[in-house]
């Protein structure tokens, strides 16, 4: 009995230049161990000896930090666990503590102007820990099937006991680097694309307002990296949305247009604004309308606090169009963040990390910028937590912050920064909003749908009115546009990956060829502007089926002598009967049983 738990999400090994963090099979086969729910005992100094080897912890989502700190902290005691399950956060309880580091950046340089700000006050930084053993945390429905198998668990020992069969098999040899394995081409960089699309007049015009999310975020759980709350997925959630009320009604001729762009891979080294931003300066014309903006405007986390925002990073006239804006949003208080842990009243605040606004100040130090969130000096306690779920969201504050968004996008574009009053139709109703919404050179099921959404959105159709599938596609050749079946917008894919690799003899679809390699291209440019040194990080090539999460019905060793004594047995008297009934056969036979032929 094998039951698949597809509601799970594993922790995995990531490799950088230096080392690895995270979680993988040790050596080259799955893990199987029996159910053990952790208790506060279990956790005491000192103790374990109770506990089975290879015993599979089942824990709740606010041990899981202390979990972690006393694996890397006793060996002896990280020797009896095969591997661990974290049961979905029961609401009222506990919160848990905050995986990321303190400074919010993955590491130094890239916590933008205050480096020794705790923008993640919470933060244990467990994410950047290499974990012996593999790790999987379930969703409600998960978290219930794992309870109900324990449950049916015989509380004498005899039968079968509840196990789990954990596969985070990897093709990376222990101990490599993202560097090596690259080479090995046993990995692949962390990336994808930074997708964009352009709402407003074409041809000559003004440079663009540029309006800006992030698709994911670090995550000891890597798969669900920016889906919550408090995490990339609101902002792009509300920036889709301002998008669709923009595509409605666009700046006029004559004025700048608006670029939506949702960046990939910024919490892992800024990758989708750094790539995006040297693209441009080497002249890729798919990255210059979103690379040179008038101004920025980004969305950070606002999905949970209705009707409060905080603004980053802006200056005097900035935060005077954002204000003026808000005035028009109804029920909708707007405040000035500190500047990055500094005090008030600076010409402009601090940006917090992981978003792609630090990227455009160090290369344009000049341009008016802001980041909204619902935050104001810190990250709420669960940001990055498995806590932190879509489920979580609220529409109203969706709803909220793209219409403050799209009106202060509008007036930019149409008098280079009045007044809110000038966007008196731009609205975003709240029950318009859904909660639901690799190898860097293969676009994915979001790019992809934020490619169609966006396009959609800036020709001013309905995207949910195709279900989310657009049978329509960018124009790609002016003998289309009377097409039925092209739309007449700009939206395009900008790879996102380090700048310190290039893909040689690439296909554009998957990596081929020569593959993977370090190139100095990019020296250069990143030298004139101060860019740390990349930590390059890559996920292994995983094989089929992994990482893969099983619960099953295992047997005691002592009833598996048992079988396995029985099943010999049974062999030996099959062979006794063959042999017995090969002797028969025999006499049977014409001339078997005379000896004169």
């Amino acid at each position: 009995m094998y039951p698949h738990l597809p509601d799970s999400d594993a922790c995995v090994r990531l490799l950088h230049r230096n080392g690895s963090a995270g979680c993988s099979t040790p050596g080259n086969s799955a893990v199987e161990g029996n159910l053990w729910r952790l208790s506060d005992r279990d956790m005491e100094a000192g103790s374990g000896q109770h506990i089975p080897r290879g015993s599979v912890a089942v824990l709740s989502a606010a041990a899981l930090e202390d979990f972690l700190a006393s694996l890397s902290a006793d060996a002896a005691w990280a020797s009896h666990w095969a591997g661990a399950l974290v049961l979905a956060h029961a609401p009222g309880t506990h919160l848990p503590s905050n995986p990321l580091p303190a400074s919010g950046a993955l590491r130094p340089g890239f916590e933008a102007e205050a480096p020794s700000h705790a923008w993640n006050p919470a933060g244990t930084g467990s994410v950047l820990r290499a974990l012996p053993i593999p790790l999987f945390s379930l969703n409600a429905s998960a978290s219930e099937r794992v309870a109900a198998t324990l449950s049916r668990a015989p509380s004498t020992g005899a039968g079968p006991s509840p196990a789990a069969r954990m596969d985070v098999r990897m093709t990376v040899p222990a101990g490599a680097t993202s560097e090596a394995c690259l080479a090995a081409r046993t990995c692949l960089p962390l990336g994808g694309h930074t997708v964009w699309a352009r709402v407003g007049p074409r041809g000559s015009r003004p440079a663009p307002v540029l309006v800006a999310a992030v698709q994911d975020e670090a995550s000891l759980f890597h798969a669900r990296g920016g889906a919550g709350a408090h995490a990339g997925a609101s902002g792009l959630i509300a920036t889709l949305a301002a998008a669709r009320a923009l595509g409605r009604r666009p700046p006029a001729a004559g004025r700048a247009p608006i670029v939506f762009a949702a960046f990939a891979g910024e919490a892992w080294g800024a990758l989708g604004s750094r790539r995006l931003l040297y693209q441009a300066a080497a002249g890729d014309a798919d990255a210059l309308d979103p690379a040179r903006p008038a101004r920025l405007l980004e969305v950070g986390r606002v999905g949970c606090v209705p009707g409060a925002l905080h603004v980053h990073g802006a200056d005097r006239g900035t935060l005077g169009t954002l204000r003026a804006a808000a005035a028009a949003v109804p029920g909708l208080r707007l405040a000035e963040a500190p500047a990055g842990g500094g005090a008030k009243g600076g010409a402009r605040g601090g940006l917090p990390p992981g978003s792609a606004a630090q990227s455009y100040r160090r290369v344009h130090p000049d341009l008016p910028l802001a980041v909204l969130t619902d935050y104001d000096a810190a990250w709420p306690s669960d940001a990055g937590t498995p806590t932190d779920g879509l489920d979580r969201l609220d529409v109203r504050a969706l709803a909220v912050a793209a219409e403050l968004v799209a009106r202060a996008a509008h007036a930019w574009a149409s008098s280079g920064g009045g007044d809110g009053d000038d966007t008196p139709g731009l609205s975003v109703d709240a029950d318009s909003l859904e909660r639901d919404a690799s190898d860097p050179l293969v676009k994915g099921a979001r790019e992809r749908f934020l490619l169609g959404y966006l396009a959609y959105a800036a020709a001013g159709i309905r995207p949910e009115a195709e279900g989310y599938v657009p049978r329509g596609r960018p124009c790609s050749a002016a003998s289309e546009l009377q097409s039925s079946e092209c739309l007449n917008v700009t939206a395009k894919y900008v790879p996102a990956y380090p700048t310190a690799l290039e893909c040689r003899a690439c296909d554009g679809q998957r990596a081929g060829g020569e593959g993977w390699h370090f190139t100095e291209a990019a020296a250069t440019w990143e030298a004139s502007f101060g860019w740390p040194e990349e930590d390059v990080w890559a996920e292994s090539n995983w094989p089929t089926g992994t990482p893969s999460l099983s619960l099953l019905l295992r047997e005691s060793a002592a009833r598996e002598r048992q079988v396995l004594l029985a099943g010999v047995g049974v062999a030996l008297l099959c062979v006794a009967g063959v042999a017995l009934l090969q002797k028969q056969a025999r006499g049977w036979l014409p001339g078997a049983a005379g000896g004169d032929g």
